[in-house]
């Protein structure tokens, strides 16, 4: 090991299909959900960090999976707040909306990302998936070690299994 790692994010994206990414079984649901969370980064980093409770002044803060449960960017950010034990004076809803409007114009990068990570995620959980084995066969005591196919890749790239024999 050299002191690199992958984060849990990339190794989350690596673990969907392209078809699944690109196609559903929701991406509406899955875009708006990254979209109010993007603008509600954009929210807590301009205004609203400094108002905070002194444990939560970090760059990011959890506010669990509210964007289901939210029929507007408005309600998921009031949501957020109370949450966060924020006061809702903080931001005016004129504000709120200005923010998911110039977020909303950056979609089109947004999904053209998305894409390109899709695209690379085989290719990321291959990586891991070698630097797996090597490590299995590095240790003393492994006398083989193997990928086994279990399913087809295009399915989901997790489809390999890492057999090993002392």
């Amino acid at each position: 090991r050299r002191g690199k790692t992958l984060g849990r994010s990339v190794l989350n994206l690596a673990a969907n299909t392209n078809h699944t990414t690109a196609c559903g079984p929701d991406a509406d649901a899955s875009e708006v959900n990254n979209l109010y969370r993007a603008a509600f980064q954009v929210l807590w980093m301009e205004k609203l960090k400094k108002q905070a409770a002194p444990e939560l002044q970090q760059d990011k803060v959890v506010v669990g999976k509210i964007a289901q449960k939210s029929s507007s960017f408005v309600e998921y950010v009031r949501k957020a707040q109370k949450r966060l034990d924020l006061p809702l004076e903080l931001l005016s809803d004129l504000e709120i909306q200005e923010c998911f409007r110039l977020c909303l114009s950056k979609l089109s990068e947004y999904r053209r990302l998305t894409a390109l990570r899709s695209l690379l995620a085989r290719n990321v959980e291959s990586l891991v998936l070698v630097d797996r084995l090597c490590y299995l066969l590095d240790i003393k005591g492994v006398r083989s070690a193997a990928l086994v196919p279990l399913f087809e890749a295009r399915i989901s790239p997790r489809a390999f299994a890492m057999i090993a024999t002392r």
